[in-house]
């Protein structure tokens, strides 16, 4: 057998091999199709005493890419679907209390015209009943019978209903005794992420904002006066809650933004006649940005904060409620990195009365009022202009938009509908990742003018349009007879040529009309898509496929003896060559699909200039063509050599695709190489199965080879998957973990080793287990998938007294190593399981589920001894 055939034999029984667990697994766990939940039940506190309200708490660990419907009495069901519920009966004088549920998401389900959007849980959520306990409770133990019943549902199909029984026993303690907190420390989280959605705020604070994964800005709108008179004005306050440990940049306009960073702006769509003043921006703070010699200071906001916006009313607008939008630009950054550039879209009514509804900041809740009175007393003032200056509070009194002296403020941009917005400094486009200069200047557009033409130049270098000049020159000279006659068909013929680029630029230029360019970056799977047509492109050029024009194409062949018909020889000069230059055609259609309108036009315009000047010089001096060069090495060098700048392109974009993906979904950070695999072994797979149907014409052959090709795409996509959505869960529970923990590390979680984490665990006195693993061991992943990762290895993983760490070793560089030096190793797979008080670790290279359980069981039992025997002291 050959080499290379054993290998990918190897290579896929390994990857069966390490996905199989996983679905076992799953299998295990929902026998009979529908379980897609685990649902257990904790107690907080864990004990009680008399009198005492406690929280029963339900939890349901809900299988990736599913949801279970949200709960009865949540306020978030839906008609027709059946809602989640949770009957408890329990002893009699007992006070069983209303369901909390948590926050629900919304989902899809079903496509087109069939689908509805439904609400519900996914992950791992917990829903809670408060229970009273009699104040003549006696001590002992009291049962309860759950009864639990919930459908789940994936975006496409829904399982049949599932009910549960779980028996509950909560122990009362004699009145006076200390109680617990719950009983299972990992899901202390869970339970106050669901009270903090039923607790009322504390009075002047912000109310507790869920963000989404990858999502670091939340935005909406309050009036600080309940309505506008006509003429009058009122203060619009633009509110935006921050992620924890991000922020935005500052303002523009407020005198505090960075360079080489995108400030923050924000445009009102108002109604006609509706104008707005200055904005006042709060006081903004200091942080740092980059890391070592590249650190530098740079000014944002953080937490909650209001931006105030004055607007006036027009005299003779009629009583009555007006739409208006906030549409709001930021970056958002951390101490590390920066997202690209996103915008918040806020949709609020202005209500216009004759008579005051109310005192300004009555209506308010009192951290909205508390927000508006932080505001500085200046605005962001617009430039001035002639005929009048920027009005300004001096910074006394009480907060009040400062007075318009008309329906326009001088030097501020108008928006649509009639209102204005100071205006904001807009970030230069940038083409393949370069920052284009300034067009709005003669210099900058003089030099974007001469590089396109030099590129549209270059293209006639290439074997399908270099051999052609000549041709096409002498037929417009016999055709023409005089010389004055040739240089006006060698001019239309070049309006032709031309007039085909800037054809080729309009589809472009009309997508960006339709399409913000400044967030198109910011859609991971766009850029990525962008970045991959590119690379093909790049390889085309290069030789790897060719287009091929319909023969009909090829047919048409208009006469140059008429201005008409050398307009259409230029035209079809031009179409002709696109076997050679159609890929950068189409490359330069996704690469400038991020620039502005009129920008894209002057590119293409400029490369048609560019590939059309050689025609008309040698139209108005025919002598020329002798010296032409041949086609040849040279210009095959030209087609690689752009091959080869497209790739480079390609390259850019898929970057900052993966870069929009990663900062989307942090999870993927570790996957992306399985994905990798997974597109090149389906692309095998698929070019097996067209290569056979175009070799061989007997079904056998076909059939064997469409089944191979489909199970080589099918197993490593599948585990892409499996592992995807593996890492997805992990990480969500170990942000979960670490917020509630407040610390570095957490129970109940694989967390990222680093030295002073793990001596921090070991310190509390935690039982710790390190598994040193790589992405490139193989035998790693067997064994955390079959071992590790599955009962009942997984639930004493998730004890409360065991800490865990993931020590990878992918990088030379690795904390992990030195670790692994220390421990006497120099090769992996290794569990290595500390236990307290105690310098040896137990160590394997090899281990079963019962050796690490046996080890795990004795660490601990000297653990709890070693505590016992604390106290008792």
């Amino acid at each position: 057998m050959p080499m290379f055939v054993r290998r990918l034999l190897l290579t896929l029984s390994t990857l069966v091999a390490v996905a199989l667990p996983g679905m076992f697994a799953a299998a295990q766990e929902a026998p009979d199709g529908s379980h897609r939940a685990i649902v257990t039940h904790a107690w907080s506190p864990a004990q009680a005493t008399p009198g005492m309200t406690v929280h029963l708490g339900v939890v349901f660990d809900i299988e990736p890419h599913w949801h279970i419907q949200a709960g009865v009495g949540s306020g978030d069901e839906r008609p027709g679907a059946i809602p989640t519920s949770i009957r408890i009966t329990g002893p009699s004088g007992w006070s069983i209390g209303k369901t909390l549920w948590p926050e629900a998401v919304q989902f899809t389900l079903g496509e087109g015209e069939f689908a509805q959007t439904l609400a519900g849980y996914e992950g791992m959520i917990a829903a809670l009943t408060p229970i009273t306990v009699p104040a003549a409770a006696s001590p002992g133990e009291y049962s309860f019978d759950l009864t639990v019943e919930y459908q789940a549902c994936d975006d496409s199909t829904c399982d049949f209903p599932t009910t549960r029984a779980i028996r509950a026993t909560l122990e009362v303690l004699p009145p006076g005794s200390d109680v617990p907190g719950v009983d299972v420390v990992v899901l202390s989280g869970l339970f106050e992420r669901t009270l903090a959605r039923h607790r009322a705020p504390p009075p002047s604070a912000p109310p507790t904002v869920t963000f989404a994964p990858g999502e670091r800005v939340k935005a909406d709108v309050a009036w600080h006066e309940p309505s506008i008179a006509p003429g009058g004005q009122a203060t619009l306050g633009v509110i935006l809650h921050m992620a924890p440990t991000w922020h935005i940049q500052a303002g523009a306009g407020s005198g505090d933004e960075s360079g080489g960073f995108i400030a923050t702006s924000i445009a009102l769509t108002l109604p006609d006649g509706f104008t707005a003043g200055d904005i006042r921006w709060p006081k903004s703070h200091t942080f740092l940005a980059g890391e070592g010699e590249f650190v530098q200071e740079v000014k944002g906001y953080e937490g909650t904060i209001l931006v105030a916006i004055p607007v006036r009313a027009p005299a003779g607008a009629s009583p009555g409620e007006y739409p208006f939008t906030a549409s709001i630009t930021y970056q958002a950054c951390d101490p590390l990195v920066c997202d690209m550039p996103k915008e918040a879209v806020v949709r609020g009514t202005l209500v216009v009365a004759a008579e005051p509804a109310g005192e300004p900041g009555s209506h308010l809740e009192p951290w909205k009022r508390d927000l508006f009175a932080a505001i500085p007393r200046h605005g962001s003032p617009a430039p001035p202009s002639a005929g009048g200056t920027n009005a300004t509070d001096d910074g006394t009194g009480p907060i009040a938009p400062p007075a318009l002296t008309g329906h326009d403020t001088p030097g501020a941009a108008p928006t649509q509908g009639g209102g204005t917005t100071p205006p904001a400094t807009t970030p230069r486009p940038t083409f393949f990742g370069y920052e284009l200069p300034d067009t709005s200047g003669a210099l900058g557009t003089v030099l974007l003018l001469l590089f396109s033409v030099l590129g549209g130049f270059i293209l006639n270098l290439t074997p399908c349009v270099l051999p052609v000049i000549p041709i096409k020159i002498l037929t417009i000279s016999q055709h023409a007879g005089s010389p004055g006659k040739s240089l006006v068909l060698g001019l239309w013929m070049a309006l032709g040529v031309v007039a085909f680029w800037v054809a080729i630029g309009v589809p472009a230029a009309f997508f960006t009309t339709l399409a913000d360019p400044s967030r198109l970056f910011g859609i991971w799977w766009l850029t990525l898509g962008i970045g991959a047509l590119i690379g093909i492109m790049g390889l085309g050029i290069m030789g790897l496929f060719m287009i091929q024009l319909p023969q009909s194409v090829y047919a048409i062949n208009p006469k140059a003896d008429s201005p008409g018909g050398s307009f259409m020889f230029g035209v079809m000069t031009a179409v002709l060559g696109l076997p050679c230059f159609g890929f950068v055609a189409g490359a330069l259609l996704a690469g400038s699909a991020t620039l502005p309108p009129a920008t894209i036009i002057l590119i293409f315009t400029s490369l048609g200039i560019g590939m059309a000047a050689p025609y008309l010089v040698l139209s108005a001096r025919p002598g020329l063509v002798n010296k032409i060069p041949r086609t040849g090495p040279a210009s095959e060098l030209v087609k690689q050599v752009m091959g080869l700048l497209l790739i480079a392109a390609a390259a850019y974009f898929i970057g900052a695709g993966l870069i929009a993906l990663v900062s989307e979904k942090p999870y993927m950070a570790r996957q992306l190489h399985w994905w990798a695999v997974a597109v090149f072994v389906s692309i095998a797979g698929l070019w097996l199965v067209v290569r056979t149907f175009q070799i061989s014409k007997k079904p056998l052959p076909r059939l064997s080879f469409l089944l191979v090709g489909v199970l080589l795409g099918a197993a490593a996509t599948l585990y892409a998957l499996d592992s995807t959505a593996k890492a997805r869960f992990n990480w969500l529970a170990m942000e979960e973990a670490r917020a509630d923990s407040g610390g570095a590390y957490a129970t109940g979680v694989w967390n990222e080793f680093t030295p002073a984490a793990f001596q921090a665990a070991r310190e509390a006195g935690h039982v710790v287990v390190l598994d040193f693993t790589a992405e490139w061991c193989i035998n790693c992943k067997i064994l955390k998938a079959s071992v590790l990762n599955r009962d009942p290895v997984r639930t004493a993983l998730g004890s409360k007294d065991v800490v865990s760490f993931t020590v990878d070793l992918t990088s030379t560089e690795a904390p992990g190593w030195r670790m692994l030096r220390d421990l006497g190793r120099t090769g992996i797979p290794l569990l290595v399981i500390y236990t307290p008080g105690v310098d040896e670790p137990w160590q394997a290279n090899a281990y079963t589920p019962q050796q690490v359980m046996e080890a795990l069981d004795a660490a601990r039992a000297t653990r709890l001894a070693a505590t016992t025997s604390g106290q008792s002291r």
